[in-house]
């Protein structure tokens, strides 16, 4: 089989994964750890959410924004917690998400205002928050949409591959449906780029181009011939019936049909096999044992 372009899958594959499942309402994290740069995640993933929704932004688009937020603190989470602490009046410890931090989370997250006298004490003025505004951070229908189109065409590329892989044919058409798969991949990166540019409308075009070649790789594979398959099964079924009917003559007029009996129950055997390949939606191997069903039962009657 022609290697497919596994970079680009690859990539398409990554891109997609790191969108989050969206929510408009943001949970209270529960820090069980300290965290900082290369901590891993949905402790994270939630500490970016609560930094984004008071202002203190990992991104103002793409990876880290409101709504795709992600399970790695890298240096934007740093800097935007940093700016978090300052305004807490941490004087030290700047970028480290530790037991102090933590604890002026739970107050932050609790409804109140906490100032920390000093890094190395836990006495605290407090001051209710009255008349607050709040952050919208939902994201828009539309990029809903948009991402539930990427994911779609995702899966389809990931399903067309399986199929090419699956298939026997080793034609043409195989080399035709890896090229046409080829260019879904291509356009759902392209499309992964316009949704990071925040550019909707032809994320959504481009990603619905996508699952189109996608589908249409694997629309000519001999893998998928249903009909064929039938007709195959058809044959053989009346092949069979034309044995049994002679077979069960020539026992009646007194005849040996030993041999013949020996090669119907070789083609029923067959025949089965192909109802069952077909069930299995494997119609090429479907195709083959019914053949070889109707090529024995034509043998049994050769044998009377």
């Amino acid at each position: 089989m022609k290697k497919i372009n596994i970079f680009t899958s690859a990539l398409a594959a990554i891109a997609i994964i790191i969108i989050p499942s969206i929510t408009n309402a943001q949970d209270k994290c529960a820090f069980s750890r300290d965290l900082e740069v290369g901590s891993i995640g949905e402790d994270v993933r939630c500490l970016q959410k609560h930094l984004n929704t008071k202002g203190f932004t990992i991104a103002i688009t793409g990876v880290g924004s409101p709504g795709f937020e992600t399970n790695m603190f890298g240096e934007k989470t740093r800097e935007a917690l940093t700016k978090w602490q300052s305004s807490k009046s941490v004087t030290s410890g700047k970028g480290y998400f530790g037991p102090l931090s933590r604890s002026l989370y739970d107050t932050e997250a609790a409804g109140i205002v906490a100032t920390p006298i000093s890094n190395t004490t836990t006495t605290t003025t407090v001051t209710p928050v009255t008349n607050t505004p709040v952050v919208n951070n939902s994201v828009s229908s539309t990029e809903k949409k948009t991402i539930a189109a990427l994911r779609s065409a995702k899966e389809a590329i990931e399903d067309a591959e399986d199929t090419i892989d699956d298939s026997d044919d080793e034609t043409a058409v195989k080399e035709d449906a890896e090229e046409t798969l080829k260019k879904a991949e291509d356009k759902l990166l392209d499309a992964l780029y316009a949704f990071i540019d925040s550019d909707y409308d032809e994320a959504m075009t481009l990603a619905e181009r996508a699952l189109k070649y996608a589908e249409d790789s694997t629309e000519d594979l001999s893998g998928g011939d249903e009909d064929d398959a039938k007709d195959a099964i058809a044959d053989a079924k009346s092949a069979l019936s034309d044995a049994r009917e002679q077979i069960a003559e020539a026992d009646d007029d007194g005849d040996d049909v030993d041999e013949a009996q020996d090669f119907y129950d070789d083609a029923k055997e067959k025949y089965d096999e192909a109802r069952e390949s077909f069930d299995d939606e494997e119609y090429d191997d479907a195709i083959e044992s019914a053949e070889e069903a109707e090529d024995l039962a034509e043998e049994a009657i050769d044998a009377l």
